[in-house]
């Protein structure tokens, strides 16, 4: 068996595991460490107050603001992540927003940027950038049938490079870039179970999954995560590095959140220039 913090890190079953939040104990939850403040005072708000989420900043390539590199923002909402998308076209000096696009869900938008370059979609040296916002679904797959999340991309010609975003970004230039949209309704702590083979799966004789109410990307903390402890018949719990059962000795845990479950799918969908779907790739998470 093994319990998981949302950064996945795997610990098998024993007998002591992580119960549902305690009096004693708090969970919070802080923007990452490396959240781009600069770029953060350019985006707006909801209705509650609450600042746009920003999951992703690329560099447009081969184009200028002011001779300055252009670059462009993404955010979502914090109250509804799977929703509209927040697009601000600036420069790498953060000082002005230059265009400001909602992409609905479900939806694209064309956003052309500079004043050089052809404004065809794909014309040569074309200086658009295409932001679609694929929608959540269901599907059927390997004969079940799956909903997966929304997710995000920017097609162009003139290709774009990652400068910030959630987990591990490849440093190269991209004609189509997908990323799946940040989510707001996964746990802090998953129970798994691990047989004898090594195969991962949920189990109902393990408590319920430790939630936190936060953003894919955000991190958290949980106080007197001994609290939580709670004695599982058949099941042990082993000791692996950074392991909940390493915790500072039962004080403050620290982890970061993770859309990516076991027994969940995740979509990212690609699309040619008269918007036909070029390719719908779809994951399963299998080993944490």
């Amino acid at each position: 068996m093994a319990a998981t913090s949302t950064s996945r890190q795997a610990r098998q079953l024993q007998t002591v595991l992580i119960q549902q939040p305690q009096a004693a104990s708090q969970i919070t939850v802080a923007n990452p460490s490396n959240y781009p403040t600069a770029a953060a005072t350019l985006v707006g708000q909801n209705s509650q107050g609450q600042p746009y989420y920003i999951y992703q900043i690329v560099n447009l390539n081969g184009t200028t603001l002011n001779n300055r590199p252009a670059r462009m923002i993404l955010a979502v909402d914090p109250a509804t992540p799977q929703g509209d998308n927040y697009v601000y076209v600036t420069t790498d000096a953060y000082k002005e927003v230059y265009q400001t696009v909602i992409v609905p869900s479900g939806a694209y938008r064309d956003i052309s940027v500079g004043s050089t370059g052809s404004t065809s979609v794909n014309g040569t040296d074309s200086r658009v950038f295409r932001v679609s916002n694929t929608a959540p679904f269901n599907l059927t797959f390997n004969g079940k049938k799956i909903e997966v999340p929304a997710s995000l991309s920017i097609k162009s010609i003139r290709r774009v490079s990652p400068v910030y975003g959630l987990g591990n970004q490849n440093k190269i230039a991209y004609t189509d870039k997908v990323d799946i949209t940040p989510e707001d309704d996964t746990p802090a702590i998953e129970y798994i179970y691990k047989d004898k083979q090594g195969n991962y799966s949920k189990n109902e004789a393990l408590p319920i999954d430790v939630p936190v109410k936060g953003l894919t990307g955000q991190q958290f903390t949980i106080t007197n995560v001994n609290n939580y402890l709670q004695v599982v018949n058949g099941y042990y719990l082993t000791n692996q590095p950074n392991g909940l059962a390493n915790a500072n000795n039962g004080r403050d845990y620290q982890g970061t959140i993770s859309q990516f479950q076991i027994g969940k799918y995740y979509q990212k969908t690609l699309y040619n220039w008269d918007r036909s779907v070029s390719q719908t790739l779809i994951y399963e998470l299998i080993n944490p």
